[in-house]
């Protein structure tokens, strides 16, 4: 007989499995204090898009408690979930440049990244919010370092919008960074150089 999957879990976590699939995925079970455990509980209950689209209704949720988890537990999804994600970027974008509450925005914008970004994709609103949001003060840093690599994945097509990004990223040596933050700036600022050598090539194999 094969091993049930819960073999290969924690005693608390496999009791947290239990718990959870009892009501599975409900506006109930999310307006709940969630650990982590019960977080890998729930996404391991919602294997499939039907479930997911469940997950997501409930992020709109008036309960920041309720919209906390349900956006919590989205980040924890597999990569197949990325392009499923995807159809939901515009969606994602409108509400990500409503948001007041740093927390609901820092969740969104970890889903964003997560999106693929084609040429077309790039909403100057959006991109605008984002190469502000770089060096705002009232931002919490992981707000920060996410629109920082939001920034590159929709100015990269545009070589005017790189070296915007690139001015920008300039203006942060002027002040603190904490070690995240510095962290993707050095990520960012390396994409960058990687990127400006190879439309450098493209551009003198035109010639």
């Amino acid at each position: 007989m094969p091993c049930p999957i819960v073999c290969i879990c924690s005693f608390s976590t496999y009791h947290s499995i239990l718990n959870i699939m009892d009501y599975a995925i409900t506006r109930e079970a999310l307006s709940q204090r969630l650990s982590i455990d019960d977080i890998h509980a729930m996404v391991i209950s919602a294997p499939t898009t039907e479930a997911w689209e469940v997950l997501y209704a409930l992020t709109k949720d008036n309960d920041k408690r309720v919209a906390m988890n349900a956006l919590w537990t989205l980040t924890h999804l597999g990569n197949e979930a990325d392009a499923w994600l995807t159809t939901k970027r515009d969606d994602m974008t409108d509400r990500a440049l409503g948001l007041a509450d740093t927390s609901l925005l820092r969740l969104t914008l970890n889903l964003l990244l997560r999106c693929t970004y084609h040429e077309d994709d790039v909403r100057t609103d959006f991109l605008d919010f984002c190469l502000n949001n770089i060096t705002s003060c009232a931002q919490p840093y992981a707000v920060r370092a996410s629109c920082m690599k939001l920034a590159f994945n929709q100015a990269r097509f545009f070589p005017e919008l790189i070296d915007e990004l690139r001015n920008i990223l300039d203006i942060l040596d002027q002040g603190h960074l904490s070690p995240g933050l510095l962290s993707a700036k050095r990520q960012i600022t390396n994409k960058i150089r990687i990127l400006k050598k190879r439309m450098l090539k493209a551009e003198v194999s035109g010639y």
